[in-house]
């Protein structure tokens, strides 16, 4: 947390801006249950006190919950209605903020939250930091698990007729719209989707070699060259080594570090374009013990600190906040 601290700019005041908090209790694509749960105990570990160091006004929204008590789903009519739902409410908390975070669930809920995006900023850039592409069709999937296919639908290569009504999510983004960060564990028919569309992409031996913070300058001045387009990270907890992040469902070794966070964070808050953000596939459930649980929860809090600018009494408040 320090380095985040070190490298924010400090401000003497709260920012003027209404910040949106929603919970997605998702958990509908993958096979854990727990990671619907994210949420509530982030608002135990003072997430909203914590963000008002950083805004006036912060409100929380409550929570969308799917409208199934089981983990997995492949039903797509009932996957749709949920997505459905969940895109409503990111879409209604997007027009009553200027900034806002959408907490899962499963990376699932990243269809619903990047078609409100859109919707509300068609020309939004998204940067997708995760180990997985998530961009198997339902076709090409081994798992049949939602959680890795919400790029597919919002890349529009889902051509399947059982996804026919699937339009408010299917084709929302082009190729120019997509920067990926921290790719290592794909699917080889995920690694031809990705080499056909020819979106930005970079894999974490990419980013050990090069640098988090160049590659993505250099992304975002390809494809947003007048620096004007709104941003969303959707950001799964996964992006990580499972030493800074081990309560997920699907760890993938040789991960980026807390300071790859930090560095990328950084150059967001000074685009002063990033509106809004996911956090997803924490699972408290998987913690072995309190002090993963606290570590992998602080992700979080390391990416607040670098994303907005925050104010002088958030070095005293920060000790008692995150203990």
């Amino acid at each position: 947390m320090e380095k985040v601290i070190e490298r924010t700019q400090n401000h003497s005041s709260p920012v003027r801006e209404k910040f949106g908090v929603l919970g997605a209790k998702f958990n509908l694509g993958q096979k854990r249950e727990g990671v619907e749960q994210a949420i509530d105990y982030l608002r135990e570990y003072n997430l909203l006190p914590f963000l008002h160091h950083f805004f006036e006004d912060v409100v929380d929204y409550g929570d969308v919950r799917q409208d199934i008590p089981n983990t997995y789903v492949s039903d797509p009519q009932i996957i749709l209605s949920n997505m459905r739902r969940l895109y409503r409410e990111c879409l209604s908390v997007l027009n009553k903020s200027d900034r806002a975070l959408f907490v899962g669930g499963d990376h699932s809920v990243g269809m619903a939250t990047v078609a409100a995006v859109k919707s509300k900023y068609p020309d939004a850039i998204i940067i997708w930091m995760d180990a997985h592409a998530d961009m198997n069709t339902p076709e090409q999937s081994l798992t049949k698990s939602l959680h890795g296919m919400p790029m597919a639908f919002l890349t529009g290569i889902v051509d399947s007729p059982r996804y026919a009504g699937f339009s408010e999510f299917n084709g929302v983004l082009e190729p120019n719209d997509v920067i990926y960060l921290g790719l290592r564990d794909l699917d080889k028919a995920e690694v031809g989707n990705l080499k056909s569309l020819g979106v930005e992409a970079h894999s974490t031996i990419s980013i050990l070699k090069h640098g988090i913070a160049p590659l993505l300058q250099s992304s975002l001045q390809k494809i947003d060259p007048y620096g004007e387009r709104p941003i969303h990270l959707s950001f799964d907890i996964d992006c990580l080594d499972p030493i800074w992040a081990p309560c997920t469902g699907v760890p993938a070794e040789e991960g980026l570090s807390l300071i790859d966070v930090n560095e990328m964070s950084m150059i967001l808050q000074k685009t002063g374009r990033l509106k809004s953000f996911d956090f997803v596939e924490l699972n408290p459930l998987l913690a072995q013990n309190r002090v993963q649980l606290t570590q992998s929860m602080r992700v979080l809090y390391h990416l607040i600190g670098g994303l907005f600018p925050y104010l002088d009494k958030y070095e005293l408040g920060r000790t008692q906040l995150l203990n």
